[in-house]
């Protein structure tokens, strides 16, 4: 859609704007990740006296499904209603994914029933609805429900049920789902097959998800990290680490999610060097920020091996103030260690980075009765 900055200086200067043109603009900024700025033109165009077509409303609620603004969605909604547009499948369909954003599953389902005519778009912003809220059972019996009316799933519908079959952790559906995916011909699309590849980690096959991502045409980084995960879930670390190396044979360059997944397999079998080596490249060899997904798990793992020091030295390199996590981290690897003194100072950025918990309480006094015997 273009430069959302550009566009508005065009729009200011322009003499006369009708629904056509402040529809444009609205579009432009919901669709570049600017709903709030989306939302205030929306009201000045409201304000102006304007009045907004099924497009406009749209936009508008697309924008706030992208900030999960359930107020201002509710007053949007009262506005599709009174513009009589509730019934029709694509303002329907749009009100519905933006109740999905704001786990508001049973509005969702309201909103469905309203429309006359059910297509796939609107079958599909259902079907999400309740497979990103983690109800998974109902997901997957709308996607029967809908095979029963004849309507043929895309790529959408296959992702958000393979996404409930991984949450259930229930591979025979599953399998009948990939089953039907091969059949219609979406066995070597791009989502689907990272979407079959997640579900059968999470459902602890790593065999098929190897078979999975074998048959994809052209892998990835998304693919292969969504593997190197499999593999790093299901506690084989070691050949985590292997597949990094073939991607990039392979040419693909490792991502951010990937090397938390390569943190977390070293962590699963306890290779420390292999991580601190790991840690250090991403900067060094690709130019990647650490994030608090690297943080953490490298603390973890430096504390359970006793590199108590280390794991201090790096809770002072994570970027924000309130982290009570890693000292709580740091607290725990002091009392496998005895280290009374170090589990004092952890002991006391836990209290200072928050409310006063028992846990940390409890695990201070489990150190002072250890350093008694």
């Amino acid at each position: 859609m273009g430069d959302p900055i550009n566009h508005e200086s065009v729009f200011v200067k322009m003499h006369s704007r009708d629904a056509v043109s402040w529809n444009t603009m609205i579009s432009t900024f919901s669709q570049n990740g600017c709903a709030s700025e989306a939302l205030g033109l929306f009201e000045h165009m409201l304000m102006e006296g304007l009045k907004p077509d099924k497009i406009t409303l749209i936009c508008a609620v697309d924008a706030c499904a992208g900030l999960r603004d359930m107020v201002e969605g509710l007053k949007l909604h009262d506005l599709v209603v009174m513009a009589g547009y509730e019934h029709l499948e694509v303002v329907g369909s749009a009100l519905i994914s933006l109740y999905g954003n704001t786990n508001a599953v049973h509005e969702a389902m309201d909103t469905f029933q309203r429309i006359h005519h059910k297509d796939l778009v609107s079958w599909n912003a259902l079907i999400y609805a309740y497979a990103i809220n983690d109800y998974g059972k109902e997901t997957l019996d709308l996607f029967w429900q809908m095979r029963l009316r004849g309507l043929q799933a895309d790529t959408i519908t296959f992702c958000g049920v393979l996404e409930a079959c991984a949450n259930l952790a229930c591979m025979e559906e599953g399998k009948e789902i990939h089953s039907i995916i091969d059949k219609e011909g979406y066995g070597k699309d791009f989502m689907v097959g990272t979407a079959l590849l997640d579900m059968y980690a999470k459902c602890g096959s790593v065999s098929e998800a190897n078979n999975v991502f074998k048959k994809l045409s052209k892998p990835n980084v998304v693919t292969w990290t969504a593997l190197i995960a499999a593999f790093s879930q299901n506690g084989r670390g070691r050949e985590a680490l292997v597949l990094l190396g073939e991607m990039q044979i392979a040419g693909t360059k490792p991502g951010s999610i990937t090397f938390t997944s390569i943190l977390a397999a070293c962590g699963h079998v306890g290779l420390v060097d292999e991580a601190v080596y790991y840690f250090s490249s991403m900067k060094l060899d690709y130019g990647l920020e650490h994030t608090l997904d690297h943080y953490f798990p490298m603390i973890d793992l430096l504390g359970r091996a006793g590199r108590l020091d280390e794991a201090e030295a790096m809770i002072h390199e994570v970027p924000i103030e309130d982290n009570g996590i890693s000292w709580e981290c740091l607290l725990s690897a002091c009392r496998v260690h005895s280290d009374l003194i170090r589990g004092s100072w952890a002991a006391t950025h836990c209290f200072e980075s928050g409310p006063k918990k028992v846990a940390p309480m409890i695990t201070l006094d489990n150190i002072y009765r250890r350093s008694l015997h």
